[in-house]
């Protein structure tokens, strides 16, 4: 079975203290995957083994936070902050639609749509 995962990391943080009490940790991050689940070929004529290639997956996540710090005194601090992140699956892929109130299978899809290399498909998922 050969397979292999790219991940392209790329993040920026910034620090602002408006006092010895209140600082702020601020910034942005997105990661991108390309996921190879790989092949399973047989390793001669004489095998047993089926071939069997699994379409490559890419991806992006991304996200945007801030962090506040209150340090009351110099033996208490406390952290809150807020985090938004977004998971994009991105093409080439193909997704099947399915009858409404029917069991999820061949019989009952109907329609694809091909989505092309790179292409985001969030919106397919209710977001």
């Amino acid at each position: 079975m050969k397979f292999s995962i790219q991940q392209i990391y790329a993040r920026a943080n910034f620090v602002y203290y408006q006092s010895q009490q209140h600082g702020f940790d601020f910034g942005v991050s997105t990661m991108r995957y390309k996921l190879k689940p790989g092949s399973f070929m047989p390793l001669g004529s004489e095998s047993l083994v089926s071939p069997d290639v699994v379409e490559d997956e890419q991806a992006q996540e991304s996200a945007v936070y801030v962090t506040h710090r209150f340090n009351p005194t110099n033996k208490l601090s406390i952290n809150t902050g807020l985090r938004f992140s977004v998971y994009n699956y991105l093409g080439p892929n193909s997704v099947n639609y399915y009858a409404p109130g029917q069991p999820v299978n061949e019989d009952n899809v109907t329609e694809t749509i091909d989505h092309k290399k790179g292409k985001d498909h969030q919106h397919l998922f209710g977001t």
